[in-house]
């Protein structure tokens, strides 16, 4: 997987895309499991705020990742939009967001 850059401001991390760019992007969820004692995710399921198209979702060796396309500028210099990828791994859940922000790049 060869992600965008994480970059940070004042509302905390993002991925930066331009609006026709198709980038993968994911999570790590490999310390999460090694302190749950669990040897691999159960389920990994993606979600996206309209505006913005997910595909391709992945999970390899406790890595989660989807491919991120589109999305639109809707006013000003960009827009932010929030992944939620969900994950199980026996009885135990949870839950990483992280925004995108669309921007001419």
């Amino acid at each position: 997987m060869s992600a965008p850059a994480i970059v940070f401001d004042a509302d905390g991390a993002y991925w930066e895309k331009d609006p026709g760019a198709s980038l993968d992007v994911g999570f790590d969820w490999s310390e999460w499991l090694a302190s749950a004692q669990a040897t691999a995710l159960d389920s990994s399921v993606w979600a996206a705020e309209p505006g913005i198209s997910i595909s391709a979702p992945q999970d390899a060796d406790g890595v989660t990742s989807v491919l991120v396309s589109g999305g639109t500028i809707a006013s000003g210099k960009y827009t932010d939009y929030e992944l939620t990828n969900t994950i199980a791994a026996g009885s135990l859940v949870d839950v990483r967001r992280m925004r995108v922000r669309v921007k001419k790049t």
